[in-house]
């Protein structure tokens, strides 16, 4: 997904702030001629995600691992607790 803030970021200095009035112009926005076929940089095209973004990915990877293992404990616990309960109960009756 192509968002304008990264044309922005990646244009040229003498074009940013310029505003981008027709999608068909985004070569001249880069300045390019507009009978340019190539309308973006390929920079901007295969831009890999920066450091901070993949730090973010790894964190909520993480998170989510945490997530499940404490869910598995939780359930494991509970089951345990429910066999103490039966257990309690049978030696009760």
């Amino acid at each position: 997904m192509l968002f304008v803030a990264d044309l922005v970021r990646s244009a040229p200095r003498h074009t940013r702030g310029r505003q981008i009035k027709n999608s068909d112009h985004l070569g001249n926005y880069f300045g390019r001629k507009s009978c340019s076929r190539q309308k973006f940089p390929v920079s901007v095209l295969e831009r890999r995600p920066t450091s901070a973004a993949v730090h973010r990915i790894q964190i909520t990877r993480m998170q989510m691992e945490v997530l499940k293992e404490k869910q598995t404990l939780l359930t494991r616990f509970s089951l345990a607790s429910n066999k103490m309960v039966a257990v309690l109960d049978k030696h009760l009756e």
